[in-house]
């Protein structure tokens, strides 16, 4: 993708632009209750001493918020979280990484 960028004084420029795939992975894929997981994820927007605002991921589990994850530098993270012990054992449930 390409950005057409026109100032004030009706100048124009273009720069090539490109937008990340978000990806988020939830290791192991099946656990029990209390169990740790780790959650990892990519291609979100970074931190830099230029970009003090930098998108977080709010983490639930099922209807359950857990923690808020903020990339680094590059737009990723990990972070552990752990199932919450009040889930029943024959339920599935789903992680919800949101990008805020």
């Amino acid at each position: 993708m390409r950005l057409k960028v026109i100032d004030d004084a009706e100048r124009s420029g273009w720069a090539p632009w490109s937008v990340k795939n978000r990806s988020i992975t939830v290791t192991p894929a099946e656990s029990g209750r209390g169990s740790e997981l780790t959650v990892t994820g990519s291609g979100f927007a970074g931190t830099s001493r230029f970009n003090k605002l930098c998108t977080t991921v709010d983490i639930s589990y099922g209807s359950t918020f857990l923690i808020q994850a903020r990339p680094d530098a590059k737009g990723s993270f990990t972070t552990v979280i752990y199932a919450p012990t009040g889930v029943a054992i024959s339920s599935s449930r789903q992680s919800n990484p949101v990008p805020d």
